[in-house]
């Protein structure tokens, strides 16, 4: 994990079929009040040093992701911490869907080394411990 001084990235993968998950897309489900996906982001959220979260959606799927994760909520709410949201089209595999996430985060930066936590947004059982 990265140092409280140190910045990092989450990238947060969503781009799956839930093809094992009978009723539709697992990560937008509702899950007491939030959805599959938001239970998977927020605990990342409380972390220090988080400079920005991409997330990988299904072909076609972008604003129903950013519907899941409440994004206007989230924007809208933001402190001069807030980490900054990026999109990305994930591929056939959650292998590809990371490769696409990180040469999407590689495009944008400085050339720094950075840290890149990768979390499968179906899991929303994550703690900031």
């Amino acid at each position: 994990m990265a140092s409280p001084a140190q910045s990092w990235y989450l990238l947060l993968t969503a781009a799956g079929s839930s093809s094992r998950f009978a009723e539709g897309k697992k990560e937008f489900r509702d899950l007491g009040g939030k959805t599959v996906l938001r239970r998977a982001l927020d605990p990342f959220l409380a972390l220090p040093g988080l400079e920005e979260v991409v997330v990988t959606h299904p072909k076609g799927r972008e604003n129903e992701t950013r519907e899941s994760l409440g994004v206007d909520d989230l924007t809208s709410s933001r402190t001069p911490h807030f980490p900054t949201m990026g999109f990305v089209e994930g591929g056939e595999t959650r292998q590809e869907s990371v490769r696409k996430g990180l040469e999407y985060l590689g495009s944008r930066g400085d050339g720094k080394d950075a840290i890149v936590l990768v979390h499968d947004g179906a899991r929303p059982w994550a703690s900031p411990e």
